[in-house]
């Protein structure tokens, strides 16, 4: 479960100072089998929003933000308009969105002791999940990071553990006078994201019709929430997440056969509705595992904690199919429930889907209308309505033909 946000392209580079967890098939870690001490970690410190660290280069966004941004900002500020169009001479000037750069920054975990408690954790809980759902582990290893602009591999996915995580976006806005004079203000802002866990599919539609699927060779992490049950949800939900991503994609591309889809629009539809069905999926499975693991080894942590969290879930988009999920789940059983979905995900999305619960149905629809109208901007958000497997959506169009993403992300409540 959880939510993918927008498009990232990173780039490698040298001093990265990291504590890295080699996650090999069949390799033990001496871990602790008591995690009570972490949840109690959890549940009392606070969010921290500095120090701030670079964790990949400006990228172009490839969509331009909503003009209303740059509009709000310049009418709130009198002053500077009137600079700008004394620089220019007086008179009328006209203005635009020349084009939009973001980057992801982080603030480092620094807690040792936490650290690598909670490294364990998510050892653990990857290895019980793998074990009870035989799936293949996707990871190399899992990675504390420190300093800035991780290198990411050529193969497998890295998990990247941050304290907190957030977007920063640099919009460069040109200001032109009837005489085409001209003079540039760059507009920076940062948000912290609220998510919890992420990871991301970018898709490329191409002019043949044929999507190609990139997938992303990294995970975020925070290691924060409000409620420390999320916090613990994700290495269960992203390794689902990541492990269960072809079927879905095999889903989208057929979707997009069986409807000829031809523009974007209709491509949002397909990814945004089957992101909701891998996160009924992966919720369903979740729930139906992480709760008794916790009540072996974190034995300290409160039922009312599990029921917050899944109350707070129903009100966001991307989980509309959540409580039907949960439910699917139990009556198959989870072995089952990802059986079908890994050979026929259709016949999954249907027994997701099937009438009878009036007012799942209502929920349902009335998240879909919330969804479309963009009111729900998860990622960070995910994070704009685009197309991922989260529900923040972002389809820019490029020459090759249509472009966008799969992002799930673990939206923090």
């Amino acid at each position: 479960m959880g939510k993918r946000g927008f498009l990232i392209r990173l780039a490698a580079a040298t001093g990265a100072l990291l504590i890295a967890l080699v996650l090999l098939p069949g390799t033990g870690l001496p871990r602790s089998k008591d995690y009570s001490s972490l949840v109690e970690l959890l549940r009392v410190e606070q969010k921290e929003e500095a120090p701030l660290y670079v964790f990949n280069t400006f990228e172009e966004t490839g969509s331009r933000d909503d003009p209303a941004i740059g509009l709000t900002f310049f009418n709130e500020r009198p002053a500077l308009v009137r600079n700008i169009r004394r620089d220019l001479g007086g008179g009328e000037i006209a203005w635009r969105l020349e084009h939009a750069r973001q980057r992801l920054l982080f603030v480092p975990e620094k807690r040792e002791t936490f650290a690598r408690l909670f490294e364990a954790y998510c050892k653990h809980a990857i290895d019980y999940t793998l074990k009870k759902t035989e799936l293949e582990n996707p990871y190399v290893k899992i990675v504390t990071l420190q300093e800035e602009i991780p290198a990411l591999p050529q193969r497998g996915v890295t998990v990247f553990l941050v304290h907190n995580l957030a977007r920063e976006v640099v919009d460069t806005y040109v200001f032109r006078n009837p005489d085409r004079d001209s003079l540039k203000i760059e507009l920076r802002r940062k948000t912290f994201l609220g998510e919890v866990g992420s990871y991301t599919t970018n898709i490329r539609f191409q002019e043949k019709g044929e999507p190609e699927f990139i997938w992303d060779r990294f995970t975020i992490w925070q290691t924060t929430a409000r409620n420390p049950f999320t916090v613990l949800c994700v290495p269960v939900e992203e390794t689902l997440h990541i492990a269960l991503r072809e079927h879905t994609h095999r889903a989208i591309r057929e979707g997009v056969a069986t409807e000829a889809v031809k523009d974007t629009k209709a491509l949002e539809e397909i990814v945004d509705e089957w992101m909701a069905v891998e996160e009924a999926l992966v919720g369903g499975v979740t729930y139906a595992l992480l709760p008794g693991f916790l009540n072996r080894y974190a034995k300290i942590l409160p039922d009312e904690l599990v029921e917050q969290d899944l109350e707070a879930r129903s009100k966001l988009c991307q989980y509309r199919h959540l409580g039907k999920g949960i439910e699917v789940v139990r009556r198959l059983g989870h072995e089952e429930a990802i059986r079908l979905y890994v050979d026929h995900p259709e016949n999954f999305k249907g027994r997701l889907l099937q009438r009878g619960d009036q007012d799942h149905s209502a929920r349902s629809h009335s998240a879909r209308l919330k969804c479309s109208s963009g009111e729900n901007t998860l990622q960070s958000q995910s994070v704009a309505p685009v197309s991922s497997l989260h529900s923040r959506q972002h389809v820019p169009v490029n020459v090759g033909g249509l472009e966008s993403q799969f992002i799930h992300s673990v939206q923090e409540p």
